[in-house]
């Protein structure tokens, strides 16, 4: 026991920094929660009121709404703000578009998901009349084996 009471004495100052050090490390990280849980919850509530706006008309509202979720690059919201602008047709400019694709493909993790993105790039190219672009879009997505495969190649067979 008294070695146990000499070691703690020696060292005293070791330990104290020791747990000051995980102390900084609880707090920080449980602040990094706090701000990113606070971070969600505003893309959400962004998500939300562009959907609003859309619903009452207010569609150039609706867009700045939408376009700034998909700017946030949050792996949720931003997929279906993008979704919900091109299937409302809320940006006529093609290249703005792409440019929010992009942003959206960044923010994903999985695979199966960048794919889905992939997918939907590759319908919009073929509504903006860039066959080639879409065409070769699909066919990474067939070549990567992935569980969009078979919907990549029903949509190559429809658009020949």
């Amino acid at each position: 026991m008294e070695t146990y009471l000499t070691l703690i004495k020696e060292n005293s100052k070791k330990l104290i920094l020791l747990a000051i050090i995980l102390l900084l490390v609880f707090l920080g990280t449980f602040f990094l929660k706090n701000y990113q849980k606070k971070l969600d919850n505003k893309v959400s509530e962004n998500y939300i009121k562009a959907g609003i706006f859309l619903a009452t008309n207010k569609k150039e509202d609706s867009k700045k709404m939408f376009v700034s979720v998909v700017e946030s690059q949050h792996n949720f919201y931003s997929g279906l703000a993008l979704n919900s602008i091109i299937e409302n047709k809320l940006e006529t400019n093609n290249d703005e578009v792409l440019r929010l694709f992009e942003i959206v493909e960044q923010s994903i993790e999985s695979k199966e998901q960048k794919d889905l993105v992939k997918f939907k790039k590759a319908l919009f190219f073929f509504k903006a009349s860039k066959k080639d672009a879409g065409t070769k879009l699909l066919n990474e997505i067939i070549d990567s084996n992935s569980i969009w495969k078979e919907a990549a190649s029903e949509t190559l067979k429809s658009n020949k």
